[in-house]
């Protein structure tokens, strides 16, 4: 009667640790999935125990073992998530003024950016413009100088040129 309790309990105790697994996994994919390592550890703790006594008992382990691969994956990613968390306080931490006020400093510093950005394209654009002035103005006393020469010019090298100002 013994090996059955024995046997039955470390069944529930996989299957504990992989529903604790499965769920820490789910967790773990979201936005707040640091907190998955709370059944992540737990999980890991039952699935050892649970492959240790199947090991003692000569037992079968794969689900335990499913459990254990699963709950080491949440695991991790949970405390990938963490890692991310907290660089991410830190660095926002050092962006702070010393009121710490980090939405404005933030907001302030990425106008900046963005006004430098707009200027930047805009002295371009003025390049590119007073350029394309110069040309139109150079194809236009060109087209004068032809039109005073009438008798040298044709009439279709005229319309030429005019298609081309046109454009």
């Amino acid at each position: 009667m013994t090996t059955t309790n024995q046997n039955s309990s470390n069944q529930a105790m996989g299957i504990i640790a992989i529903v604790l697994g499965v769920i820490a996994l789910l967790i773990s994919f979201t936005c707040l999935g640091f907190i998955a390592l709370i059944p992540g550890v737990f999980a890991i703790i039952l699935s050892a125990i649970a492959i240790s006594r199947a090991n003692r008992e000569n037992k079968p382990r794969g689900l335990s073992v499913a459990a254990l691969i699963i709950s080491i994956i949440a695991t991790f990613i949970a405390v990938i998530w963490l890692v991310f968390i907290s660089s991410a306080a830190i660095i926002g931490k050092g962006l702070a003024d010393e009121d710490g006020d980090l939405i404005e400093v933030f907001s302030d510093k990425f106008r900046k950016v963005i006004e430098e950005e707009i200027e930047d394209n805009i002295e371009d654009d003025m390049e590119d413009m007073d350029e394309a002035m110069e040309n139109m103005e150079d194809k236009l006393e060109e087209l004068e100088e032809d039109l005073e020469n009438k008798d040298s010019i044709k009439t279709e090298d005229a319309e030429k040129k005019l298609e081309e100002l046109e454009d």
